[in-house]
């Protein structure tokens, strides 16, 4: 029964050593390498799967150009493991409301042109029986 276990314990150990970083894992470590000021004080604090707008949220601890370490946070986007956009956490909210305004303009163009669509072809029938 000892062997058993000892040869579960280190088999389970192997398994734990083979999984490696996610592909998304990579592509945020590569963006950080390439963009925060010293990749090399890099720490990540959280790093959240992925929200309903596919953006994972990152927060992490480096040092500034100072030399003094700062927090700080991000939404990262991925697409075929590469980091498509990045929004500064605190301008996430206003880029995600910016959306939805031109969402809902958009969705009042749309009917206001069928309503001027449908006026139009009334005053065409309207014409055609005069």
């Amino acid at each position: 029964m000892k062997k058993v276990l000892a040869l579960l314990m280190v088999a389970g150990m192997f398994s734990l050593v083979a999984c490696g970083p996610s592909e998304e894992e990579k592509a945020i470590n590569d963006w950080v390498q390439n963009n925060i000021n010293d990749p090399d004080t890099y720490e990540s604090i959280i790093l959240e799967e992925p929200n309903e707008d596919g953006y994972r949220y990152h927060k992490f601890r480096a040092s500034n150009s100072l030399g003094a370490k700062v927090v700080d946070d991000y939404y990262i986007y991925i697409e075929n493991g590469k980091v498509v956009n990045v929004v500064k956490a605190e301008n996430y909210r206003t880029e995600k409301e910016k959306a939805k305004v031109i969402e809902d303009a958009n969705a009042l163009v749309d009917e206001i042109m069928k309503e001027l669509d449908e006026e139009v072809e009334m005053s065409i029938d309207d014409s055609i029986t005069k």
